[in-house]
């Protein structure tokens, strides 16, 4: 047997596998730290440490972002997790009402990588990246780096995690607060990040780029009373009412020290940026119920899907292959962009598209109904492109077993 002629069609497939799954981030892992840098294992870093000793990353500098180097030999005296890979992880703070420090803001913490070149527009990319927190890391993480005196720390889960594409750098000296919290920031997860069972979990965002980014900055952008915790809303109440409550001494409001502090704090690792789409296709569809499919990618103006965006259609697919005597209906919704008649047909026709998508898989036609609303339902208001980004969506309802005069032909 000729050996070479096996041998080429397999490099070959693997070279093709190599380039369409390549990351796209600098530094993924945050393995790659300067020559000289001074790295102090089992230590939450301080001040200017990050930027100064992370390859192609960088924070503001009055944030305290977290460069965290694991040692194997001192494990039960280290972190409450090993990094995902390697021996380094990164750590940021992404929840700490403004109430809870004295601060006149609430304090969150960014970190800001580089791609390895510019996205090009138009092009499907997986940003995906791995976080890590317990009911004890934020307590430990501002004890270990503030002293014992950091004390009565909540720890607190919450969502609203996002990732941030810019053109342009922002610099370490700069205000990047009040920069990106200003901007659009449409990839950020709707759930709180819990952590139940101890594990790293794997967040992903399917991204269509508009412009050649060459920048992205992770953290939570929003602001704390638009974020949503794990906290019960009484529990939070109590430490608001505690915290504005004037001090017993003699000083007129309480320290920083003695108020009670909610922090969340998530360690994040293995970064990454693919090109096409790589999102685990895991929706939960529930009977009678609405589900808004989250990664349904249109070519821009028109009814043609982009064949990388079809995973949620396929899950939709085999589950209601698993429940026959589902019906479902499929209504698409726009913005309020362009005339009421043309987004009243593009919405219908990305509607049917998905339709006949499912019909070609094996769906009876009879099972699904399609609407077009254009842009008379929408879910936020229309004068943000993040609003207009949530009402350009398609949903479907599952309604059960049509009544025979309700079956669409």
């Amino acid at each position: 047997m000729n050996k070479k002629a096996i041998f080429l069609p397999v490099f070959i497939l693997s070279a093709i596998i190599s380039v369409f799954s390549q990351n796209l981030i600098k530094n993924p892992s945050f393995e790659e730290i300067y020559p000289n840098a001074k790295v102090v294992p089992c230590t939450y870093s301080q001040n200017l440490d990050f930027g100064r000793t992370v390859q192609h990353w960088s924070s503001p500098n009055y944030n305290t972002s977290d460069i965290l180097t694991f040692n194997s030999i001192n494990n039960k005296n280290c972190f409450p997790v090993v990094p995902r890979t390697g021996q380094r992880m990164a750590g940021i703070i992404t929840y700490h009402p403004g109430l809870d420090s004295g601060f006149p803001y609430d304090y969150h913490e960014y970190i800001r990588g580089e791609f390895t070149k510019p996205l090009e527009i138009g092009k499907i990319y997986t940003f995906e990246l791995w976080l890590y927190s317990d009911d004890t890391l934020p307590a430990r993480h501002l004890v270990r780096a503030l002293g014992e005196k950091a004390q009565s720390v909540i720890s607190v889960y919450a969502n609203n995690f996002s990732v941030l594409l810019r053109n342009s750098d922002l610099p370490a000296n700069s205000n990047w607060r009040t920069v990106l919290e200003a901007e659009n920031t449409p990839y950020k997860t709707e759930k709180v990040i819990d952590n139940k069972k101890s594990v790293w979990q794997k967040i992903q965002f399917l991204i269509q780029a508009d412009k050649a980014y060459r920048y992205f900055f992770l953290g939570n952008f929003s602001k704390d009373s638009d974020t949503k915790t794990n906290l019960d809303k009484k529990y939070s109440q109590r430490i608001d009412s505690f915290n504005n409550a004037p001090a017993k001494v003699l000083h007129k409001t309480k320290t920083f020290w003695e108020r009670k502090k909610r922090i969340a704090y998530y360690c994040i690792d293995d970064v990454s940026m693919r090109e096409g789409n790589f999102i685990d296709a895991a929706p939960i569809f529930a009977k009678e119920a609405t589900y808004t499919f989250k990664n349904l990618v249109f070519e821009s103006g028109k009814a043609k899907l982009i064949e990388t965006s079809c995973a949620e259609l396929d899950a939709l697919f085999t589950y209601l292959q698993e429940n026959p005597s589902l019906s479902i209906s499929i209504e698409g919704h726009t913005d309020n962009t362009g005339s009421e008649k043309i987004n009243q047909e593009l919405s219908t026709a990305r509607a049917n598209t998905v339709r006949d998508y499912l019909v070609k898989k094996g769906i009876l036609l009879s099972k699904i109904q399609t609407f077009g609303t254009g842009s008379t339902k929408p879910i936020a208001a229309n004068d943000s492109e993040e609003g207009r980004q949530k009402n350009r969506r398609v949903e479907v309802k599952f309604l059960g077993k049509w009544k025979s005069e309700r079956v669409r032909e």
